[in-house]
């Protein structure tokens, strides 16, 4: 006789106990562009993660969209919150699964940070580990690997502790003393 593990008996569900339908979508209304230019930066990021933690995607890619346009025709493609709202704007659309276009939100927030803050920054890191993500995501390993080797390689130096992985396949020598 086989050695069997009784497996617990399924409980019925009463009608009484199951939960309610879910509530009916929300129409998406337009985003009010007075208020968003008008707020600052941390109500503006507040706002948006509201609805990205309510999973309003379309709402918080608005907002991004409406900072976006304003903040760069108004300072320039290099300001610091065009940058940053690219960054989410990458990140929002990965939420979505959307992997095209945030791959290219956040190919562009990279070259930004990079061309104003230089290559070893932490902010290039994140941008990296983003970008790690969503080549994974896309089953593109080798490059996902790469992007998050290179932004370890970042955070180790910052740290100070120089202990991340070369992604480079070329040995190393050392100086004569």
């Amino acid at each position: 006789m086989p050695n069997t593990i009784p497996m617990p008996m399924p409980m019925p569900i009463s009608p009484s106990i199951t939960s309610p339908p879910p509530p009916p979508p929300q129409r998406h209304e337009p985003i009010n562009v007075d208020f968003v230019l008008e707020s600052n930066e941390c109500e503006i990021a507040q706002f948006a993660e509201s609805y990205i933690q309510s999973k309003r995607f379309a709402e918080a890619i608005d907002i991004y969209l409406t900072v976006l346009e304003h903040y760069q025709k108004e300072f320039g493609p290099l300001y610091p919150i065009v940058i940053v709202t690219l960054h989410n704007l990458g990140v929002v659309h990965v939420l979505q699964g959307n992997f095209k276009k945030a791959l290219y939100y956040c190919r562009e927030a990279l070259k930004r940070r990079k061309k104003t803050l230089g290559s070893n920054h932490l902010e290039v890191a994140k941008s990296l580990c983003e970008l790690g993500i969503i080549y994974y995501a896309r089953e593109d390993f080798n490059r996902g690997l790469e992007a998050l080797r290179e932004a370890l390689n970042i955070a180790c130096n910052a740290a100070g502790t120089g202990t991340g992985t070369s992604t480079s396949t070329s040995t190393s020598t050392t100086s004569a003393r």
